[in-house]
């Protein structure tokens, strides 16, 4: 009897310290995700990781609810994703979604944010990206927060952007009261010295936040905001969502009705 109590006693113990036992914690699916996604090479597409996915698990339900929640994750921009952001394209994307079938009972995850996608041809938040200001300091698009930014892409040779600079300074100006509201100013001019020469001859708004980023169309922000000419104008609402990455020009009324109705939002 004793010899029995004692075996079940070693048995119990042994229960209790095995990493298999029940307090051994099962990540959650977006974690898990992102744990195999660190085990991957740089993605150059989101194709590759999409079909590691496939190999995880012999259950298709299961294979199909993790790869809608990757593209989920990746249009909506979930903290952790940004790479695979990056190399987001709509050929793809559309490729990937057609693969999961329109029965896919887990296309709810993803379908907002497709749809958002495929309307204004960027993710649900505008890609962070690093430019320099008039000291010469790097600064990136993050670090303005939860403002509301109207950005215009230009450059001092270009005229039709010259054209809309009164306009512009109309805009600075009727939201002069308005703190939660930032007008950024991009250039593509030829050099960081060409540009501050053209700043030197313009009038300054407190409201208006000039940079430069060298490359012009070539550089990462011109493929990143998909701009192939300019003027060209983004609106952005607060923590840099995509609300129209082509927005209208500074003139037009329609405008203001945007900017204010994304100032009324929480």
């Amino acid at each position: 009897m004793r010899t029995i109590i004692i075996l079940l006693s070693v048995v119990v113990l042994w229960s209790c310290s095995s990493p298999t036992g029940a307090s051994q914690v099962t990540p959650a699916p977006d974690q898990q995700l992102l744990q195999w996604a660190k085990t991957q090479p740089a993605p150059n597409s989101l194709q590759p990781f999409f079909d590691f996915i496939a190999t995880q698990s012999a259950d298709s339900t299961q294979r199909q609810y993790w790869q809608s929640l990757f593209l989920a994750q990746v249009l909506n921009q979930e903290k952790g994703w940004e790479a695979y952001s990056a190399v987001v394209d709509v050929s793809t994307v559309a490729l990937l979604d057609f693969k999961l079938g329109k029965h896919n009972p887990h296309r709810a995850l993803y379908a907002d944010a497709l749809q958002h996608y495929y309307t204004t041809r960027q993710l649900r938040y505008a890609a962070d990206f690093t430019a320099v200001d008039t000291n010469g300091n790097a600064i990136q698009l993050s670090a303005f927060g939860d403002k509301v930014i109207y950005i215009d892409t230009w450059a001092s040779w270009c005229g039709p952007c010259m054209q809309q600079l009164p306009y512009l300074h109309a805009l600075a100006e009727h939201y002069a009261d308005q703190p939660d509201f930032l007008i950024l100013t991009v250039s593509f001019d030829r050099s960081f010295e060409a540009w501050k020469r053209a700043l030197s001859k313009q009038a300054a708004y407190p409201n208006i936040f000039p940079v430069y980023v060298e490359g012009g169309m070539d550089s990462d922000y011109g493929s990143l905001f998909s701009i192939s000419s300019i003027p060209s104008y983004a609106l952005l609402g607060r923590s840099r969502e995509v609300i129209d990455m082509s927005a209208p020009k500074p003139g037009v009324d329609s405008l203001k009705l945007v900017i204010e109705g994304v100032l009324g939002k929480p």
